[in-house]
């Protein structure tokens, strides 16, 4: 076999002087290590360096039937830097050794320079050792004749080495497809530093930078291999592409016959080259890979160049009557750049594993809360928004805002907007209302159109009266969302509608505040913080003092929740608790129960079936004898609306007998004041309710009406309405509002 000789001039091992040289030529002439016999060492001026090289021969173990042509003893030199801040330089020395993957384009072909790691040097250099680069480059001549040393689940091979610029396009400039119409982009460097190696590419009368007119082409697919040396002008170009059925040549000589217009003629021109590539030669196409040229010379140059002009004077052209053969294109430079692409909403959704969803959205509130939810949500690819808040940036607002500074004094809803179509390079209408929800004057009618065009209303607001109007003022189809912060910012809320609109924001709100009454760890989760921010003068310029990272935590979890709850079609309560010190989060899913309502005189009462089910199991408990107990709920005085949430059982110094219940007040105002504490005022007394014995109807007796006249009396004071279920068989419970029929009330049961 012929090997290429190394560079540098044979030195003795006792010359050597970088620590990884003289470890790794101990390794294979004093230490014994298999498979590996000592040749030489060199030593070379590299630059300001002095580079040292340890030459050995390896003996591979490989299969009778090899995949590529690696011999029995191949001979390798490996190369040390002093700076040791790269890879040494591992060269296969035989005059004729295989073009294959994993290989490093150097100037010169041969001998070819193995790639050895898929690490950055930094973390190999940590573990190096000379036995373990011998047992690499082994493996690696192994697996390469064998054909395996590309992994299944390892990145197809790019086809061409690139030069470190890249190039920014427009996110649907290339579908895949050869484009045989031109795209005028205006390209420039990113930014204005003097090593910037990232252009961009953007389309539009707005755009700035040269005009370049853009093509794009798809070769045949390739199987992927050892990477190439990219092209250097346009005739290597075609030489290139010739093979993958791509004459870029005749394809621009056809291309360029109608360009011979002046407002054409100065611009370059950019190919988009697409090589689709398949992994062993196989027809399935596993992936594509990209490259853009950008001709150094305009599209009038380019024409000379390729036999289709000459140039008769400036900006003016004619066709040749004979075609030059030598015009070749050989005079056009090109430059290769690495595309990328603008993020687009699909894309976005990807490079997070998730799915894209534009629906069209309305987010009510961007607050603190707000402002982030809304950004996570938007940047991973998710609603079509329309903003709406009346509030202007103020400079405390900023300390947990997903705005800063630069926005101060603005409508929170415009930067809002433009943030986060700033995400995404796409046209489209910027959408936001700096308007009151509950008072929108002139904006009502713009607000009226996008609730009614959205899929999914967003309140953002934390405030009960904004959610109510949501639910009952506004004529929208959107399936209604509601997360908001507890008044200490350590937890998170989350209310959703079903798909079907048939349990409100309103019946979620009730029975969020029952899991309060009823869940240990909840006692304290609407206490008022302890510390409260005053930033002006008003009374009402008072803001929570919640800590930024805790918003922000919040927000990514509301963010997940609420793309979650819209796959699914069933009303939510889920609240997410967190410990102000470590921040461990704890979740919470509260089960959500059927509400039912009815129309009572003027009054509208709301109860549930877990309501329901309760006030059945507590008449069972105590048959033959009858029970009651107080009911605790919430009013809506401007809808006149009244809430059943939960009731306070009999109290222990209660009369139950047979045919007779006389409620006890023992340790009973302490409960409903306990109840309103940790509701923080939204639920208080509302009413009574008491059982019948099995086999009586749930009509009034006479001491009901005596009972409800007395309760209408006492409500009458506070501008309430008096409120009785009576609780009988079957599950079933009649309920009186406002008045009591002998006839009967309202039934409701499980």
């Amino acid at each position: 076999m012929n090997y290429l000789e190394p560079s540098g001039i044979i030195a003795d091992r006792a010359a050597l002087q970088i620590p990884r040289a003289i470890a790794l030529a101990a390794a294979v002439a004093d230490y014994g290590l298999p498979y590996v016999e000592f040749v030489e060492c060199r030593q070379h001026v590299d630059g300001d360096d002095l580079a040292e090289t340890v030459v050995f021969d390896v003996e591979v173990e490989r299969p009778q039937q090899t995949a590529n042509d690696i011999r029995k003893k191949e001979r390798i030199s490996v190369t040390f830097l002093p700076s040791d801040n790269w890879y040494p330089e591992v060269l296969a020395l035989r005059d004729n050794f295989p073009r294959v993957s994993h290989t490093n384009v150097r100037e010169k072909e041969f001998p070819r320079s193995l790639c050895l790691y898929d690490q950055p040097w930094e973390q190999i250099a940590i573990r190096w050792t000379a036995a373990s680069v011998v047992e690499r480059i082994r493996f690696w001549l192994a697996e390469t004749a064998k054909g395996t040393l590309h992994q299944d689940d390892q990145p197809l091979e790019p086809m061409l080495l690139g030069n470190g610029y890249r190039i920014v396009l427009p996110f649907d400039f290339f579908d895949g497809e050869s484009n045989e119409t031109f795209e005028e982009l205006k390209v420039s460097f990113a930014t204005n530093e003097k090593d910037c190696r990232l252009l961009r590419a953007e389309k539009g009368q707005g755009a700035g930078g040269l005009p370049f007119l853009a093509l794009s082409f798809v070769a045949e697919a390739q199987m992927h291999g050892a990477i190439r040396h990219a092209p250097k002008n346009l005739k290597e170009l075609d030489e290139f592409l010739k093979p993958a059925g791509v004459p870029i040549v005749e394809l621009l000589y056809k291309k360029l016959e109608d360009w011979n217009k002046k407002e054409l003629l100065d611009k370059k021109i950019l190919l988009v080259v697409a090589f689709p590539l398949t992994r062993n030669g196989e027809e399935t196409i596993e992936s594509s890979d990209l490259w853009v040229f950008l001709t150094t010379r305009s599209v009038g140059d380019v024409g000379v160049a390729i036999g289709l002009w000459d140039k008769l004077a400036e900006h003016s052209y004619g066709r040749p009557i004979l075609r030059d053969p030598k015009s070749d294109g050989q005079a056009i430079g090109l430059s290769i750049l690495s595309p990328l692409f603008h993020l687009s909403a699909e894309t976005a959704a990807i490079s997070s594993g998730l799915t894209s969803d534009l629906r069209p959205s309305i987010a009510i509130g961007a607050g603190a809360l707000g402002s982030q939810v809304l950004r996570l949500l938007a940047q991973s690819g998710f609603g079509a928004w329309c903003v709406v808040d009346k509030d202007v940036l103020l400079p405390h607002n900023v300390a947990r805002h997903a705005l800063d500074n630069r926005w101060i004094g603005f409508p929170k809803a415009l930067p809002v907007a433009i943030e986060l179509r700033s995400f995404y390079d796409r046209d489209g209408d910027l959408k936001w209302i700096d308007a009151d929800l509950l008072r929108p004057d002139d904006k009502k009618q713009q607000l009226d159109k996008e609730l009614a065009e959205a899929e999914l209303v967003l309140d953002l607001a934390a405030s009960i009266p904004v959610s109510r109007h949501l639910t009952y003022d506004v004529q929208s189809n959107g399936r209604r969302i509601a997360a908001f912060l507890n008044p200490r910012g350590t937890d998170l809320v989350l209310l959703v509608e079903d798909t079907a609109r048939t349990i409100g924001l309103d019946f979620l709100e009730m029975q969020y505040y029952r899991a309060i009454c009823q869940t240990a760890e909840l006692e304290n989760h609407l206490s008022p913080p302890d510390g409260r921010l005053r930033y002006a003068r008003s009374c009402r310029d008072v803001s929570s003092t919640i800590p930024n990272y805790a918003v922000a935590m919040h927000a990514a979890i509301a963010a997940k929740a609420i793309r979650d709850a819209v796959q699914g079609a069933n009303a939510e309560i889920r609240i997410w608790t967190s410990d102000p010190e470590s921040l461990e989060v704890r979740h919470l899913r509260v089960a959500v129960s059927s509400s039912k309502r009815s129309r009572l005189g003027e009054w509208t009462l709301v109860v549930d079936d877990q309501l329901t089910a309760r006030i059945a199991k507590l008449r069972l408990a105590k048959l033959p004898h009858e029970t009651g107990g107080v009911l605790i709920g919430s009013y809506d005085l401007a809808r006149k609306i009244v809430y059943v949430v939960d009731t306070i059982p009999s109290p222990p110094d209660s009369e139950e007998w047979p045919t007779l219940y006389i409620r006890g007040m023992k340790g009973l105002k302490f409960q409903v004041d306990k109840v309103q504490e940790m509701t923080g005022g939204q639920i208080e007394y509302v009413g009574e309710w008491h059982s019948h014995p099995a086999g009586c109807p749930c009509l009034p007796s006479d001491d009901d009406l005596k009972v409800f006249s007395w309760l209408t009396e006492n409500m009458d004071v506070a501008g309430l309405p008096a409120l009785m279920g009576i609780a009988g068989d079957h599950g079933y419970t009649e309920w009186y509002l406002g008045q009591m029929l002998r006839s009967g009330g309202w039934r409701a049961g499980t």
